[in-house]
Formats: C-alpha cells, structure tokens, sequence
C-alpha cells in the first residue's frame, strides 16, 4: 500500500524555480530569459547560485519537511535557524545511491580540503550515473571544504534572490498552487497513486510501482508541463508536477 502526502507551499518553486534558471534549456524556456532573470543578483550571489546549481538538485525531501505554510519565508528562516555548515549538506543531499559518497565528503568537510585523490574517488562513484559536470565535481569539493562559508553564501544568494524576484512572483503563484494542490487532493481520493502520478505528471510512469510505500507529492508552476522527480530511498518517492 502506498501512503499519499501533500506538501503545500511555495518553497518548492523557491528552488525549482532557480534550478530551471540555471537549466533553462532542459526546461523550454530561453537562456536570455533566464540570464535576465539571474542578472538582478549581485555578482556574489550569482557566483554562489551558479556554482551550487552546478551539482545540486532540488531539495524535494528537505522541502516537504519543512514546516506549515512551505512557503518561501519558511524555508528561508528555517535555513537562517540552521548551522552554517548544515546548510549545504542538508540541501545538496543526493538522491542517488551512492555507497561511500557521504563518507567521502564528511571526509572532506571534517579536513577543510580535498585531494586529487578525493577528486578521483568521487568521479569513479559517479561513474554508472550521470554526474555533475567537472566544474561541477570541483564546486562539490570545495563546498564541502569550506561548509561554514558556502553555506552562509548560499543562504544570502537565496535571501536577495527571494527579496528582487521570488517575493513578487510568490504572490502571483499562489493561488495557482493552491488550485492545484486541491485538484491533486481530488483526484487522490479515487485514484490509484499509479495513475495519480500518470495523470499529475502527464505521462510519467514510477519504475517498480509495487514497492512504493510512501509518495509526496509538490505542486510546483516552474516545473509544469513537466515533472521532477526524486527517489532518495528505496519505497520513497517526491514528485513535484
């Protein structure tokens, strides 16, 4: 049996909406728009936004965590509450399984510096999955050798990006997501979460359907008509539609 969750809010186009920005064309929407976009930021805050964006996801499970409203200000002040070196490892978790990957960057975090060695190792861990890209790989590392410092970067990119972009568009977007959010409650009560998916995402089909035991379900305006999807254990499932 699969148990069905909802998590309501904006949080979740807060970092979908950057990841599109710094992914626009995997997404169908022209890299000038999204450059323009990312062009209201200070230097230093595109600097953080770009470098995290080269190797982090979108943060499904750390967001649907997040306590009542989701919003954008929720997130924001429960990161702000967080320790600084807690900040990128909770929103960089990956949703891939990748035995030894935590341990390695622990490693890093706890030496405050990485090795050409550290660098192989994590290529090789990538190796049977898509991957960051070498920059990418490189911004990883280094995140984890300075945690206090990124994550406190980070943190203020997110909180200038929220106060010259994302508040306005907060107030556009929510009463999409909440028409959505209540279709998608609708449909739950008499479908089965196979096709609720199928019918949210229009046309994704989960992989091994049978062992999902618990599914948590984000609407998101950024990531329509497409879906984005995160596994981060086995019989878990996040899908933002």
């Amino acid at each position: 049996m699969t148990i069905v969750h909802f998590a309501s809010g904006s949080a979740c186009d807060l970092f979908l909406s950057l990841f599109v920005l710094h992914h626009a064309g995997e997404f169908g929407m022209r890299p000038a728009s999204a450059a323009g976009i990312r062009q209201r930021l200070s230097p230093a805050s595109r600097e953080a936004l770009e470098q995290f964006y080269s190797y982090a996801s979108v943060p499904l499970q750390w967001i649907s965590s997040l306590p009542s409203p989701q919003d954008a200000a929720c997130a924001l002040q429960t990161l702000e509450a967080m320790p600084p070196a807690e900040r990128i490892p909770a929103l960089a978790r990956s949703d891939k399984a990748l035995p030894g990957l935590a341990d390695l960057l622990q490693a890093v975090a706890r030496r405050c510096l990485w090795t050409p060695e550290d660098r192989a190792s994590l290529v090789a861990l990538f190796s049977d999955l898509s991957s960051p890209s070498p920059v990418g790989l490189d911004h990883l590392l280094n995140a984890f050798a300075t945690l206090p410092e990124t994550g406190e970067k980070l943190l203020a990119a997110l909180q200038e990006y929220q106060n010259v972009f994302f508040a306005e568009e907060e107030r556009r977007l929510q009463p999409i997501l909440q028409r959505g959010l209540a279709e998608a409650q609708t449909l739950a009560a008499r479908l089965q979460p196979v096709e609720l998916v199928e019918r949210l995402s229009r046309g994704v089909r989960l992989e091994n359907p049978d062992a999902l035991t618990d599914l948590t379900l984000l609407p998101s305006w950024w990531v329509a008509p497409l879906a984005f999807l995160s596994r981060p254990a086995e019989g878990r499932a996040f899908i933002a539609f």
